[in-house]
């Protein structure tokens, strides 16, 4: 027999009453057997309705985070994201200030296949990665787009070593100078051009 709980659970895994009807049946009536039907599917659409700007709107004003309105209803955040209509829709939603350590931003990292959605779906981890240095160990959690091949055109390796040797460290180059400092991991010269940098996270015992 399922609990109120693990309902509410099951019933969050589908976007309709007649995918969870056919996913997970026993469920499914249990839930309406239980009472909780009607608070199980309160995030669910209409069978074939599609989400519209002001669905998505009525729906995410359920939820007080991104996080847990993508968790509970990820087909009406997904459309909201894939229409523009993302702003327009968590404007009400808070964004506490987490203290990210290392450990926390690469478990986040790694729901993430490209630089863009994670900047975009998880902007408190991709910020405390930069302030703090670690986007380079992000880095390999991540798929790299390829350049466009006129993005860098300004940049060569002689001209990227020389802006590099203007920085004591990698945070501050990134910050100064983004655009040599992308130039430099696309054209594969980054570790020559960082070779004379510290890492400002090791502190030294005298």
């Amino acid at each position: 027999m399922f609990t109120p709980e693990e309902c509410h659970n099951l019933a969050r895994e589908y976007d309709t009453k007649s995918k969870w009807m056919e996913g997970h049946p026993r469920s499914y009536y249990a839930a309406k057997k239980l009472g909780v039907y009607e608070s199980c599917t309160s995030h669910m659409r209409s069978g074939n309705q599609k989400w519209t700007e002001t669905a998505c709107i009525k729906d995410a004003l359920n939820y007080k985070t991104k996080t847990k309105w993508k968790e509970a209803n990820n087909s009406a955040y997904s459309a909201a994201r894939n229409n523009g209509w993302f702003q327009a829709c968590t404007n009400h939603m808070r964004n506490p200030k987490v203290k990210y350590t290392l450990e926390d931003v690469l478990n986040r990292v790694a729901k993430f296949k490209t630089w863009t959605q994670w900047k975009s779906e998880d902007k408190g981890s991709y910020i405390a990665a930069q302030r703090n240095g670690w986007l380079e160990n992000a880095a390999d959690l991540l798929e790299r787009p390829k350049p466009h091949p006129n993005r860098f055109i300004k940049w060569t390796e002689e001209k990227i070593l020389s802006e590099a040797k203007n920085f004591k460290n990698k945070k501050a180059w990134a910050i100064s100078s983004p655009s040599s400092y992308n130039a430099a991991r696309a054209m594969g010269v980054f570790e020559k051009a960082t070779a004379h940098m510290s890492d400002p996270r090791l502190k030294r015992h005298e």
